[in-house]
C-alpha cells in the first residue's frame, strides 16, 4: 500500500534534513539510508545539486526527507532560489505535525564566516530556519558537518558559536564528517530511537 500523495503530503512520520546548499545533506541522507535505498539524490560539489524534495520510505514506516539547499545558488539564479525556499517552507508547514525531527545541517567550516558576513544585514538562513521550526513546533537538532576541514581547536570554538547563535544546548549538535563517516553512526542511532 502506498502512502504517497503529491508533495509528500502523506501520513508517515518524517525525519527531515534542511540546510544551506552544499553542506552535505544528501551525503548524510545517503548514510542514513545505507542498506535500504541505494540512491537518494545527486551529490555534487556545487550548490543546487538537489533541487527536489526527496521523501524515502523506510522499512519501519517513516520517511527520511532530503531537502534542496537553502540560500543563493549562483548557477541557478535568484528566481529559482526563492522558488526552492518557498517549496521547503510550504512542505514544512503542510507536514509540521508529521515531522518527528528536523536536522539543520550546517558547514562547521563556513558557519562563522556566513554569520559574520550576513548577521549585520539580515538573519542568516540557518538561524532563520531555527526560528521557523520553533514557530511550527517542529523539534530539531543541528548536524555540524565537515569537521575534517578545520583543526580540532577550531571545531570546539565553532561548535560553541553554533550553539550560541542557533540558541541550542551543545548536546543538540552532532559534529560529523560525512566525507569520512565520522559521527554519522550517532545520528543514525538517534533517528532509529524514534522508530524502535
Amino acid at each position: 500500500m502506498s502512502h504517497k500523495t503529491p508533495q509528500g503530503g502523506d501520513s508517515l512520520p518524517k525525519i527531515v534534513l534542511v540546510g544551506n546548499s552544499n553542506v552535505g545533506k544528501s551525503s548524510i541522507t545517503t548514510y542514513l539510508l545505507k542498506g535500504v535505498h541505494s540512491y537518494v539524490g545527486k551529490i555534487g560539489k556545487h550548490p543546487g545539486t538537489t533541487l527536489k524534495i526527496r521523501p524515502l520510505v523506510m522499512p519501519q514506516n517513516y520517511e527520511i526527507v532530503d531537502m534542496p539547499g537553502l540560500g543563493y545558488m549562483a548557477s541557478k539564479g535568484r528566481g529559482l532560489t526563492k522558488h526552492v525556499w518557498d517549496i521547503i517552507i510550504h512542505y514544512l508547514e503542510q507536514n509540521a505535525k508529521l515531522v518527528r525531527m528536523a536536522f539543520i545541517v550546517v558547514s562547521i567550516e563556513n558557519f562563522r564566516r556566513n554569520v559574520e558576513k550576513w548577521e549585520v544585514v539580515q538573519i542568516p538562513i540557518d538561524m532563520e530556519m531555527t526560528e521557523f521550526l520553533r514557530e511550527l513546533g517542529i523539534p530539531f537538532k543541528i548536524i555540524a558537518n565537515k569537521i575534517d576541514k578545520i583543526p580540532l581547536l577550531a571545531v570546539k570554538d565553532n561548535l560553541a558559536m553554533i550553539a550560541e547563535k542557533m540558541q541550542v544546548p551543545p548536546s543538540d549538535i552532532f559534529p560529523v564528517s560525512a566525507k569520512l563517516g565520522k559521527g554519522l553512526k550517532e545520528v543514525k542511532d538517534f533517528v532509529g530511537s524514534f522508530f524502535k
